[in-house]
């Protein structure tokens, strides 16, 4: 069909904030297009009304438009509803685009808005056949929000998305306040169309839910510098982490982003997951003295943690096979003692005997140690070991960042 590309409308299940058109595309489009002309890759749906839509193909209508060009023959369908708008969007970005950052975290917050009205409104309900939904609206008004497993079944068939994709798309979205604008036009949307006092009070809490996550992420800002999703993910973690957020604003992420890449292209190094860790830490170190002595702390006191709790696991282990040992030993004991006189006991194995000596220095030396004295009479009043903390992954690796002196 011959459409007026300056006519054509935007794919309103994308997400532009967070998936925005790259000029760089665009312009790589437009050479191409000045060269070799337009070949279409447009996908369109036409409303009742007549009004055009993108559904994938959004940077070539950009670059034909930027190649003077003002009319072409696009694909048009007339039966494309919410659902294949999100899908063939979902599909361009994956075979496509390459699962970039905002491709791919566009993809999931296009499904998690449809999603999560579904859910609340109670619509689509063959969304979801293999869930309850009345657990599903549960789980939206608690931390776990949209959950991975209801994307992952809306969007099985679409290459490049799997749980643990989905589960850093999702950490993305709630780290930088996106899924919370999200939740928050759900619930105006379901507002604005005069949707039952249930429905509307459901929304009304789940954007409540929402906002407690907090901003602590700038996805929107780091994207144009680490738009490879394993990157970002890398990046995310660290930036996130307690230890580093202390040293980091919000607003210097990007910059910090920036200055990864300039030093990876100076340095002719790989932006690879190790080399944006090694360049945290470094960067910070050289601009925080503080950091340098937070990170000397934390890893004085993991290696402390870590000495106790060495300690603690092998006490576990004695006390869990001393049972055995005992009642092995009483048997031995009991036997030779009812050993039949003037019965010959059979020769005692060396390795035995061996054992049975290194044991016995081996206790005499614990029992001799005053902090293992013991009244078998006052069983009450025994201190019992500072409760375990957990430790985050990347606090470890930041105290590791620091040698030994």
């Amino acid at each position: 069909m011959r459409v007026d590309l300056r006519a054509l409308q935007p794919n309103p299940r994308r997400d532009f904030l967070i998936d925005p058109i790259d000029p760089e595309v665009v312009e790589r489009l437009r050479q191409s297009i000045a060269e070799d002309g337009f070949w279409g890759g447009v996908v369109c749906r036409r409303l009742p009304d007549g009004t055009l839509q993108i559904g994938a193909g959004h940077h070539r209508v950009a670059a034909a438009l930027a190649a003077g060009i003002t009319e072409a023959d696009l694909f048009v369908a007339t039966d494309m509803d919410d659902t294949a708008m999100i899908r063939v969007y979902a599909r361009e970005n994956a075979t496509q685009r390459g699962l970039s950052s905002t491709a791919l975290t566009g993809t999931v917050a296009a499904a998690m808005k449809f999603v999560a009205k579904s859910i609340l409104t109670g619509s689509d309900e063959q969304l979801f056949t293999s869930f309850h939904l009345p657990t599903l609206r549960e789980r939206l008004l608690e931390d776990e929000g949209v959950g991975r497993k209801v994307l992952l079944g809306f969007l099985h068939d679409i290459p490049g998305i799997n749980d643990r994709s989905v589960q850093h798309q999702l950490a993305n979205l709630k780290a930088s306040g996106d899924y919370a604008r999200i939740i928050a036009q759900v619930e105006q949307e379901i507002a604005a169309e005069h949707a039952n006092d249930e429905v509307q009070t459901l929304a009304q809490q789940a954007a409540q839910k929402a906002a407690e996550y907090p901003k602590i992420f700038d996805f929107q800002g780091v994207a144009p510098y680490l738009n490879n999703a394993y990157q970002m993910d890398v990046f995310r973690l660290e930036v996130t982490s307690q230890a580093v957020r202390d040293y980091l604003p919000l607003e210097q992420q990007a910059p910090l982003a920036a200055r990864i890449v300039e030093n990876a292209a100076q340095t002719d190094h790989h932006v690879s997951g190790e080399f944006i860790r090694q360049e945290i830490r470094t960067i910070l170190l050289q601009e925080h003295g503080d950091f340098h002595a937070y990170i000397q702390g934390e890893r004085d006191r993991l290696e402390r943690e870590d000495v106790y709790y060495r300690l603690e696991r092998r006490i576990e282990l004695f006390h869990k096979h001393f049972g055995g040992l005992k009642r092995n030993g009483q048997s031995i004991a009991e036997q030779l003692q009812e050993w039949p006189d003037g019965k010959e006991v059979p020769p005692i194995p060396y390795e035995f005997r061996r054992d049975l000596y290194e044991t016995v220095q081996i206790l005499t030396r614990l029992a001799q140690d005053r902090r293992f004295a013991y009244e078998p009479e006052d069983t009450e009043g025994t201190p019992q070991p500072p409760a375990r903390r957990k430790i985050p992954a990347p606090r470890r690796e930041l105290a590791a960042a620091v040698p030994h002196r």
